[in-house]
């Protein structure tokens, strides 16, 4: 006598329910973003700074040589 088995299916509307329900990849997702466009306004800040202080010592490179 072999018994049929049924599908399980009140175990993967469970399955799915979780898997919909689960917000850790959306949060890992949303600080990976903010954590690049902080990395962006740092890269902005010191190639700002980068270019300032090189045409600061540009000049004073430039005063020294005439003065000298």
């Amino acid at each position: 006598m072999k018994l049929e088995q049924k599908p399980r299916q009140g175990i993967n509307v469970r399955i799915i329910g979780k898997l919909t329900s689960d917000q850790r990849g959306a949060t890992a997702i949303e600080y990976g973003l903010i954590c690049a466009l902080i990395v962006l306004a740092i890269m902005g800040g010191v190639q700002l700074f980068a270019s300032k202080a090189i045409g600061m010592l540009n000049h004073v490179a430039t005063q020294v040589n005439d003065a000298g």
